[in-house]
Order: C-alpha cells, then sequence, then structure tokens
C-alpha cells in the first residue's frame, strides 16, 4: 500500500492499493472553469505545470513569472489561472503589476489550533514557509498511524487499506477527512484566491 501525497489522475477513481491524500487536478480545473465562466472571459492564459508540481513549482514560478512580464511588454493582457503552486511561489512578485487580477485554485488554508501549531513549528525548524507537501506527508504518516493503533502490528497492506477506506472520518490537521472505496480523498475544500493591488484576495 502507499499512501500518495501527489495527484496523481491515472490513478484516481481507480481501484488500486493506492491511498491518496490529494484530490484529483481535475477538480481544480473545474473550480477554475467555473470562474473563467463567471468572468465571462473570452481569452484565458493558463499558467500551467506538470504533476508533482510541489517538487518543481520553485522552477516553473520563475519561469511562469517570466512569461507573464513578457506578455506586459507585448501589450497582451490575458486573464491568469493557475493552481496553489504560483501562490506559494510568490508569482506576483516574480511577475509583477502583469499578475493583477490572476485566479488562483487552492486548498483551504483556514488555521485550526493543530493547524497553527504544526505550521509554528515547522516555520521554526526549517526557517521557510511551509508548503502543501508537507501537510499532506505529515496528514499521510497519522493516517498510518491511526490503522497501525487500529487494527495493530504486522498485518498485510490490504487489511491497512482497507481499515483506511473503512474509517468513518480521519482528523486531518486542516479538516476531517475520509475517503471513496477506491482509496480517493474527499471532502478536501477548495478555495479561489484572486490577485488585487498585490495581495491575495478571496474570489467570489
Amino acid at each position: 500500500m502507499e499512501i500518495d501525497t501527489i495527484t496523481q489522475n491515472r490513478y484516481y477513481n481507480t481501484d488500486d492499493n493506492l491511498i491518496l491524500m490529494k484530490q484529483s487536478s481535475v477538480y481544480d480545473g473545474r473550480l477554475l472553469a467555473e470562474a473563467v465562466v463567471s468572468r465571462g472571459d473570452k481569452h484565458v492564459a493558463l499558467a500551467w505545470t506538470k504533476e508533482n508540481e510541489e517538487f518543481t513549482s520553485s522552477i516553473k514560478g520563475y519561469i511562469i513569472g517570466s512569461i507573464i512580464q513578457h506578455f506586459r511588454e507585448l501589450n497582451f493582457s490575458p486573464n491568469l489561472y493557475s493552481e496553489q503552486w504560483a501562490k506559494e511561489t510568490s508569482i506576483k512578485n516574480i511577475g509583477g503589476r502583469a499578475t493583477e487580477g490572476m485566479i488562483l485554485c487552492e486548498l483551504d488554508h483556514t488555521l485550526s489550533a493543530k493547524n497553527r501549531s504544526f505550521n509554528d513549528n515547522y516555520t521554526d525548524k526549517f526557517s521557510t514557509e511551509i508548503k502543501p507537501v508537507a501537510y499532506l506527508s505529515y496528514r499521510a504518516i497519522l493516517l498510518f498511524y491511526d490503522a497501525v493503533r487500529g487494527i495493530g502490528y504486522n498485518r498485510s497492506y490490504i487489511e491497512y487499506r482497507d481499515y483506511i477506506i473503512n474509517m468513518n472520518k480521519s482528523h486531518g490537521i486542516k479538516e476531517d477527512i475520509s475517503f471513496t472505496q477506491n482509496g480517493d480523498v474527499m471532502g478536501r475544500s477548495k478555495i479561489l484566491y484572486i490577485i488585487k493591488d498585490n495581495e491575495y484576495d478571496l474570489y467570489k
């Protein structure tokens, strides 16, 4: 059994031995598509990256930032959309004023007491702002711990998988989570931000 913290669309909604902690990026795409429709956009530019963006976002952020700047130089101003990696890499600082109006989809980072504690400990230890992959990896460890505590040691991976899938709810750092019968996480809330006056505001 693998507890995967990275979006893998090819494993999503598949009866396998994977427990997916992150929803398919198809879900992000639908939210962004709804934003496109609600704004009545006729021309759109998607700031795009490949799978495993958590491990390549710093490089991608600078590349996309330079592309956005080039848009402005050419007097081409499409409405821009991206996922949370762009927010993590401060793309508004890299792309400058050309990012104004950009919409980003990311996990809801509502700070519960547990979340604040984990965030503070991470920042103190690593002297950097926490990334979603850290939350997901830590949550994956706790999830497996819950399974071991529930059915004991030396059980098969199938037994651990079935225990996790059939749990009513697992208490996450940010929110309670549960899984489909295929082991795909459910109930991870998402939120849309818009870059407005060089700040990240909630997009309504």
